[in-house]
């Protein structure tokens, strides 16, 4: 890890949305040569005097860069450049001549102080309270992010997702997050379980911390309901997943009261659902009921013998539970057909399109879907207009 030291000469790029910037950087030495640098980091001043920390990195296109991993800001403390920095775009409504008031009165040392906390009375007759309050809010507000960085960039985590953890908590940041990392799995996006696990042990938090445990288990709720493709897992299934990462039978029963009464966790029965994927399908549930329900004449013909002479003609064998879909389709008023790609899903509704159409055809057809493509694909498939 390398440090460079001195002022941006100007803004090259940035994109607001990442806070990916692009600056030309001029170091503060005897010949004042510029470099390239850019990384994940805030909207730096050109009157601030920085040092940045990172690797250097040679560009094919652009040349030696320098790639910042992390940054902290030097106040100045000589009059002229203090005057500068408080009448720079920093503090709205400080201009040259309150600069010049405020360091006549008060010292160059003035920032130095603000920044430490240090209890600083300015007189409303050398800077107006309204000034005041942009200027300690000015400062204090880039220091507490500096500290956010040089305190969390210690604990493996990037600048960007340090950015987020500032502007969720702001001066409380750390305070928040040494008490309780897992805290930012519910209030910031983009950061998960083992994010914040990582951050948990490097602040020394045990791993049979009841913090961790409660974390775990709502993380690997979800994480078993990923790999089985379903809304919810099994009391059992996700007993033994925690035996296995260190829980005994009784502390499983208390973190998993403790997770049923955040409401993170639902159970019903023996089946558990992370709070997410439950109220998916309860508003899935939800939205089918209000569907009208729609009845057509009994079949006048046995179903298996139908779907027997379809494979006949198609030149096709279908599955147990392909037929079931089928013959689910023909009993029920609604029917919802999932699975994963190569499961037989067209298969099923070519089947059940070619059926309907032999049983009812005085009834027309309706399919729908989702985009354009999907649209086309499907009209390819069943020869229907979507």
């Amino acid at each position: 890890m390398y440090e460079i030291e001195g002022y941006v000469s100007r803004l090259i790029f940035e994109n607001e949305h990442t806070d990916y910037r692009v600056y030309l950087f001029r170091l503060d030495d005897i010949n004042e040569k510029e470099i390239i640098v850019n990384g994940t980091i805030p909207s730096l001043s050109l009157d601030i005097k920085y040092i940045l920390s990172g690797e250097y990195q040679e560009h094919p296109r652009y040349g030696m860069q320098f790639i910042v991993s992390s940054y902290r800001s030097l106040l100045p403390t000589e009059e002229t450049a203090v005057i500068k920095y408080l009448s720079s775009s920093l503090f709205p409504g400080i201009g040259l001549k309150s600069a010049q008031k405020l360091v006549d009165a008060y010292g160059s040392e003035i920032l130095i102080k603000i920044k430490n906390n240090e209890d600083v009375y300015i007189s409303p007759k050398v800077l107006s309270v309204s000034n005041q309050q942009v200027l300690f809010e000015g400062i204090r507000e880039h220091a507490d992010l500096e500290e956010a960085i040089s305190f969390f960039s210690t604990k493996g985590i990037g600048v960007r997702t340090i950015m987020k953890i500032e502007r969720m908590y702001g001066k409380e940041a750390i305070a928040k997050i040494t008490e309780n990392p897992y805290i930012m799995i519910d209030d910031i996006d983009g950061i998960g379980f083992k994010t914040c696990d990582t951050i948990a042990k490097s602040l020394g938090f045990p791993m049979d911390h009841p913090y961790r445990l409660n974390a775990l288990m709502v993380y690997e709720t979800l994480q078993l309901c990923m790999q089985s493709g379903s809304t919810y897992t099994t009391l059992e299934t996700l007993q033994n997943t925690l035996i296995k990462k260190g829980l005994d039978e009784m502390m499983f029963e208390i973190i998993l009261d403790n997770v049923l009464k955040s409401k993170k966790v639902v159970m019903e029965d023996e089946r558990l659902y992370h709070h997410t994927q439950y109220e998916a399908e309860v508003v899935c549930a939800d939205y089918f009921k209000t569907m009208p329900k729609v009845s057509v004449d009994p079949l006048e013909y046995e179903l298996d013998e139908l779907i027997e002479a379809y494979e006949t003609t198609s030149n096709i064998v279908l599955d147990n539970s392909q037929k079931q879909a089928i013959i689910n389709f023909f009993n029920e008023d609604k029917n919802i057909i999932t699975g994963g790609p190569g499961t037989g899903k067209t298969t099923i509704i070519q089947a059940i399109i070619y059926l309907f159409r032999e049983c009812y055809p005085q009834y027309q057809i309706a399919v729908c879907a989702p985009t354009g493509r999907a649209a086309k694909r499907l009209k390819e498939l069943v020869n229907i207009d979507v």
